[in-house]
């Protein structure tokens, strides 16, 4: 990942700091007071500067971000390996995969703290993944907001992930021949797949606020957003296969 500037870096701690929603919802667990909102901020924003210059993905950076301002907001004392291990042991609300990712995100604050920690274990239960139906993906695309059904609509002619899909720009798409290309990601190949003129008009649509197609959206931001309406719509259309 290309270097962020250091405004964006301050902007982007700032962003995670104000966010109301996720890993801190439903909290019950607590070792001890919660450090000052200064001591933590600074922890945060070191912790974040620290991750950009390793060329994680921003997607990644969030994540860990994210855990370590959980355990900070429960009072876990970060410079005490053994109390960030019982937290995460401890945390209900998180999968053992989920468990994994705290570790290893602990793991890259040992890092740049020096510290001196083997995270332990946690081994993700395989499962099936879910297969939408093609009539589910339409109800979806017909039932949610106006950026969602476009997501929705583009991958489900493309086949890109979420994250190709993201960092496709307005250069990408070639009206001539119907066509919308994408940059790989985890390891895949770079693709140009055929898309419906439908889909191109529903592209254009959108406000072209800089290069990319869905502009400066956040796509933790686009995923909360289609996580409540789809669990909406499942209500609605009486399908919990949709939550």
């Amino acid at each position: 990942m290309k270097s962020l500037p250091e405004a964006r870096v301050a902007r982007l701690a700032e962003c995670h700091l104000e966010q109301k929603a996720g890993y801190d919802q439903h909290a019950s667990f607590s070792l001890q007071p919660a450090p000052s909102s200064m001591d933590r901020n600074g922890m945060l924003t070191q912790f974040l500067i620290h991750c950009q210059k390793t060329a994680l993905s921003e997607e990644t950076i969030r994540t860990r971000f994210k855990v370590l301002r959980t355990m900070l907001n429960h009072g876990v004392d970060l410079e005490n390996p053994e109390k960030v291990a019982i937290f995460i042991h401890n945390r209900k609300q998180w999968s053992d995969g989920h468990k994994s990712i705290a570790a290893y995100a602990y793991l890259e604050y040992c890092k740049m703290k020096g510290i001196s920690w083997t995270p332990p274990k946690y081994h993700k239960n395989e499962t099936l993944p879910f297969v939408p139906t093609e009539k589910e993906i339409d109800a979806l695309i017909a039932g949610t907001s106006t950026k969602v059904s476009i997501v929705l609509q583009a991958l489900k002619e493309t086949g890109f992930r979420i994250g190709e899909l993201w960092r496709c720009k307005w250069t990408d798409i070639d009206e001539e021949k119907s066509t919308i290309k994408c940059r790989a990601e985890k390891h895949g190949k770079p693709r140009e797949q055929r898309i419906s003129a439908k889909l191109i008009s529903r592209l254009n649509a959108l406000p072209k606020t800089n290069e990319y197609l869905f502009g400066k959206t956040h796509l933790s931001g686009i995923r909360w957003t289609f996580d409540r309406q789809k669990t909406a719509l499942a209500k609605k259309l009486e399908n919990p296969r949709l939550k």
